[in-house]
């Protein structure tokens, strides 16, 4: 694929993806979406894993600060189906900019507790750290616990869509649902 085909451009920052315990096998695995220009890397990334019992969506973009990953967070409730939720995107934006709907809590980050933001939703947890200095911005909705790794090349080939190779729409596998 050229680089002004449309479709899915590899970003230029780390992407991240969800880890679950030991106790979970190796969960299935894909490129659930990205924002940003068509003819251009992404401008965020959000990866999906899903196993028994548990399931992540972790959206990792080169943020400036958090309240732009805190908004992320809350959109991947939509895809939890969180009983409740607001119809209106802007009403759930409010409800993420919402300061007393936070703790200050940890993510841990390639083995690291980095700290974080979180709450819960229903039955989601939304976690979201965004440290520059240790090259971190991830948002993570998930149901279950959940630890990130920066994912390397050599995963990638664990997607149907591996998130480090340039994608023209029409080669894209299907998305598959977060909740099973």
């Amino acid at each position: 694929m050229t680089s002004t085909e449309p479709g899915y451009h590899r970003p230029a920052f780390p992407l991240f993806e969800a880890v679950f315990s030991d106790e979970v096998s190796e969960p299935r695995r894909w490129l659930s979406g990205w924002n940003g220009p068509i003819t251009a890397p992404a401008t965020d990334v959000t990866l999906a894993a899903r196993g028994e019992g548990t399931a992540a969506l972790v959206t990792s973009s080169p943020w400036a600060g958090v309240d732009e990953a805190r908004v992320s967070g809350f959109l991947s409730l939509f895809a939890f189906r969180v009983p409740g939720l607001p119809d209106s995107t802007a009403e759930l934006v409010r409800l993420a900019e919402d300061d007393g709907r936070w703790d200050a809590g940890t993510l841990d980050v390639d083995g690291r507790a980095l700290p974080a933001l979180t709450t819960t939703v229903g039955r989601v947890t939304i976690a979201c750290c965004v440290n520059p200095t240790a090259g971190v911005g991830a948002a993570v909705a998930a149901m279950g616990a959940v630890a990130l790794r920066r994912l390397v090349p050599v995963r990638g080939a664990a997607y149907p869509a591996d998130p480090f190779v340039a994608h023209r729409y029409a080669d894209l596998p299907p998305v598959d649902d977060i909740v099973g």
